[in-house]
């Protein structure tokens, strides 16, 4: 049986990482006329987006419903077309092609470069990440699995980072949460921002569950999603949920 959750998790990952790419040219200094080509790409994906989740939606829906055996001369049932988007708990929000503001303000501004730790194993999704994150001032390390991570942080650990943000899927299901055990046995006691990322709704919301206090993010994840994190780290750890 095919597992639509894996599927849905493997498409999700590249418009997280054109929606981050784009947010990213959004914030160089690019001229007026690319800005509508990258507007329009943007616009694209979270047309896919859409029309992706409304296909999922009615996959599930066939796959728990039998169907009757159409009598000859006839055709079977025909699923009806649904606008509503996949499911998924509302403590975890899922958006794309928001528009992204153009740099970090207020708080964050003031408060210095956020230190970003970024661990995701799709290139796309931790580059465009990587790219988006500095763009707007940040300092960010970025790895591609915990082994690297633990490399970094036994001959580097420094100061705790301002914001973490940590794939659910690094190479096998739930090895994410192996990333987070790591940073918090580096800085034991110490309020870290922690943010889990994943496209696969379910994982998420099984997270949620087991760790509510952890910030659980759905792909893909806005823009704007992002950069009110950084500016709630200006206001501590406590502030980011």
């Amino acid at each position: 049986m095919v597992d639509l959750c894996v599927h849905r998790h493997a498409l999700r990952q590249p418009l997280h990482a054109i929606g981050l790419f784009c947010a990213a040219l959004r914030s160089a200094d690019v001229p007026p006329q690319a800005l509508g080509l990258v507007d329009g790409i943007s616009a694209s994906s979270a047309a896919m987006e859409a029309a992706l989740e409304t296909l999922f939606k009615q996959l599930e829906a066939a796959a728990s419903t039998p169907s009757p055996t159409p009598m000859e001369g006839t055709a079977g049932p025909v699923q009806p077309m649904e606008t509503a988007r996949g499911w998924t708990p509302k403590s975890l929000p899922v958006s794309a092609g928001t528009p992204a503001p153009q740099a970090v303000t207020g708080d964050a501004a003031s408060a210095g470069p956020a230190r970003v730790l970024i661990v995701d194993d799709d290139p796309s999704a931790r580059l465009s990440l990587e790219l988006l994150l500095e763009a707007w001032g940040a300092d960010v390390r970025s790895f591609a699995s915990t082994v690297e991570l633990q490399a970094f942080l036994t001959d580097t650990p420094g100061h705790a980072p301002d914001l973490c943000i940590v794939d659910y899927h690094l190479g096998r299901s739930g090895e994410g949460l192996n990333a987070l055990a790591t940073l918090r046995r580096v800085w034991p006691g110490q309020p870290l921002c922690l943010v889990m990322m994943t496209g696969d709704a379910r994982a998420a919301h099984s997270v949620q569950q087991a760790q509510p206090d952890l910030e659980v993010l759905i792909k893909p994840v806005a823009p704007s999603t992002l950069i009110a994190l950084i500016e709630r780290r200006a206001r501590g750890p406590a502030a980011a949920r």
